[in-house]
């Protein structure tokens, strides 16, 4: 296609047929297709003119062939026969319309074109053989392919006849050798079934985290399509004890524990060997919750198992109940398959939103420190309760501190206890404690009275009117001894609660506690107790705990305010010095008057005045003799005491019983009492004065 003359016509049917001209004719028909799938590679356009002679060379070496007989034109070995020299150089071919002999240089061109074309066409042939064996490769795998379906297809078949043949001849055990892959890829799925459940729970999947009512407009809505019966509330619940139940088993004795659940909010107790608990907890009934579960639960050592289980509707056995139900104890029989198992006693009380309601807490609960779902809350609502009760008893307002505090607290920490020998722990007897706040000559028995008069030396000393009372942890043999009018005095023994250490748990059994204080010559002792029947651990854990930080809090303060009074009081007894010096002592209304309003000024409270005037009163009296009364005082009191009635007519009874306490005092003391009549005549001027600028 390259040549511009057109070549003879003996050569161009087998020449001109392909872009390589006359190389066509030499190549087999497989070679030919190879190349027609091959895309053409088009010379560069600096190579053309380069290329021109060796494409006449390669048309004159085609035309030189093509005077060779037929045989070796046929034969694939034509370029590797041996022709003469002489024959190819009388071969003449048409360029350019004229005719020219071949040359011997021409004739070597032609030569290594015929050697260049026999090396590609051997590499040809390798690549065909080549294909040809990795075409017959595949199909002997696809023959062996199919031979293996119909091997494992016929196995398989065979195999469900042995496992029928096994079942019904009883050979399924040796049989299961065979199917450990099965069971490896059963229990593989067993395991992430099992892991995947595991997530779940972490996630909240059907707790509460996912409960869908969390969300207001849910809740509202549901509620409104009927859903749903009731709307979310809190409950307390205290577990007490576990009655006709079988306490022994193999191994000794059980340990038991109730669990309930209102959907996903659940408690149980702590495990218990005498079936006794007294445990309170507040719970929330969440909406959409229609049943409560409560199960008896027996410990084991590996794990624990259900004896009997109890179902009760919310809204029917809960929501629909009277004011009987809620704060009573009541009984409910724990049935396993139509047996009944137990009885347990249990306790509901209802958290109302205001405070009130049927078996709820009555209000707040008057003391700081203590969970509203605790038991020690419930208990200390019904020692309220108790004292509202009692007639003349003022509640007061605010939260209870001090001894009100510690005498609530008290009225809780009452009741039977057993105790334990510290050495071998072993229950040593039943005691009936109280908490009682009395003076530690009361608590002598039979030496009460000579203790009570070194008690009231000791107080003279002090310059206290009468003997200081504390708060003491007494025990007594029982109920009868301990609430006796003359056998509370006969104690087994007391410890002052401001001498007590610390009160804890013990760590072997959840029924026991341990009170650690200081005796007496500063050694350290214990005092350990097993809870009875009526309180539970917490109660009295909890309950001591606070009262005996308040005791302490109050000796405390006491001695801080002691020491602050003394130094204040030493201060003022400096500025009253001054006074003296520069006024002179106060005798008159209108001197004490500027007396006073002088200490006010100079930030002092109205407490400290008083006690340092009656310090004051009580220095002038002693320092002067005892005379008898004056009558010429008389009179000059009396006009006094005229126009303080027309200022303060309001006063006129207080100032009767003022004048009745006056003929009670001795003689020697009437000077210092009239000073402090008129400190107090002095103080009713100024809260009338504010009254009437209030008024104003």
């Amino acid at each position: 296609g390259f040549l511009h003359p057109p070549p003879p016509a003996s050569l161009s049917s087998g020449l001109l047929r392909h872009p390589f001209g006359p190389c066509r004719f030499l190549l087999p028909e497989a070679m030919r297709a190879g190349r027609r799938s091959r895309p053409a590679v088009r010379p560069a356009p600096g190579a053309r003119a380069g290329s021109a002679r060796c494409l006449r060379l390669l048309s004159c070496a085609v035309a030189a062939l093509g005077i060779l007989p037929k045989a070796a034109r046929a034969d694939r070995s034509t370029l590797a026969a041996s022709v003469s020299p002489g024959a190819l150089a009388q071969v003449t071919l048409s360029t350019d319309g004229k005719f020219e002999a071949l040359s011997h240089e021409h004739f070597k061109d032609i030569q290594r074109i015929s050697e260049k074309l026999s090396h590609e066409l051997e590499l040809q042939a390798q690549e065909l053989a080549v294909a040809q064996h990795r075409a017959e490769t595949r199909e002997a795998d696809q023959a062996q392919r199919a031979v293996l379906l119909e091997g494992r297809s016929t196995l398989s078949s065979a195999s469900a006849q042995a496992q029928k043949v096994a079942a019904g001849s009883g050979m399924l055990p040796f049989m299961m050798f065979g199917m450990g892959r099965d069971l490896m890829k059963v229990c593989a799925v067993c395991i992430c079934c099992v892991v995947l459940f595991k997530m779940m729970g972490q996630l909240g999947i059907g707790g509460k985290r996912c409960n869908c009512r969390r969300c207001k407009c849910c809740a509202r809505g549901l509620l409104e399509i009927g859903w749903d019966e009731f709307e979310a509330f809190d409950v307390l619940v205290t577990v007490h004890t576990v009655g006709d139940i079988a306490k022994d088993g193999l191994l000794g004795g059980k340990e038991f524990k109730v669990k309930i659940a209102f959907g996903w909010s659940k408690w149980e107790t702590n495990a218990t060997k005498d079936c006794k608990w007294e445990q309170t907890k507040g719970m929330e009934v969440p909406q959409g919750a229609p049943e409560c579960v409560i199960q008896l639960i027996s410990c084991g050592k590996i794990k624990d198992s259900r004896l009997a289980e109890l179902v009760l509707e919310t809204k029917r056995d809960f929501l629909d109940k009277d004011d009987e139900f809620w704060g009573q104890k009541q009984k409910f029989k724990m049935e396993e398959k139509g047996k009944v198992i137990g009885i347990l006693y249990m306790t509901w009380r209802k958290k109302d939103s205001d405070g009130g309601g049927s078996g709820g807490r009555a209000g707040m609960i008057p003391i700081s420190g203590v969970d509203e779902d605790s038991a020690l809350a419930v208990d200390l609502m019904v020692a309220m309760q108790e004292l509202e009760s009692t007639p003349g008893f003022v509640k007061p307002e605010g939260k209870w501190e001090g001894d009100m505090k510690i005498g609530l607290l008290g009225k809780v920490l009452c009741g039977d206890l057993r105790e334990v020998n510290e050495k071998n722990s072993k229950e040593k007897g039943k005691v009936y404690v109280r908490v009682l706040q009395c003076n530690v000559a009361e608590l002598a028995g039979n030496d009460m009275e000579e203790q009570m008069q070194k008690q009231m030396a000791k107080a003279k000393k002090k310059g206290l009117s009468a003997p200081p009372r504390k708060w003491y942890w007494v025990w007594y043999p029982d109920k009868k001894a301990a609430n006796g009018k003359t056998t509370w005095h006969f104690p087994d023994g007391y410890v002052p609660m401001i001498s007590v250490m610390r009160v804890s748990r013990s760590p072997q059994r959840n029924d026991q506690f341990i009170v650690a204080y200081y005796a007496e010559d500063g050694k350290k002792c214990n005092l350990v107790y097993r809870r009875e029947s009526g309180k539970g651990l917490e109660v009295w854990v909890d309950g001591l705990d606070l009262c005996y930080s308040e005791c302490r809090k109050q000796v405390k303060d006491k001695k801080s305010k002691d020491e602050s009074e003394e130094n204040a009081l030493g201060r003022m007894k400096q500025l009253h010095a001054q006074w003296v010096q520069r006024s002179g002592h106060p005798r008159t209304d209108e001197q004490w008057t500027a007396w006073f309003e002088w200490f006010k000024a100079n930030n002092y409270d109205e407490e400290l005045i008083k006690k340092l005037f009656t310090e004051i009163s009580q220095q002038s009296s002693g320092s002067s003799q005892s005379q008898p009364q004056r009558p010429q005082q008389q009179p000059q009191q009396q006009p006094q005491q005229q126009s303080q009635q027309q200022r303060y007519p309001q006063q006129q009874p207080q100032q009767q019983r003022a004048g009745q306490q006056q003929q009670q005092y001795p003689q020697q003391q009437q000077q210092q009492y009239q000073q402090y009549q008129q400190y107090q005549h002095y103080q009713q001027h100024q809260q009338y004065q504010q009254q009437q600028q209030a008024r104003q």
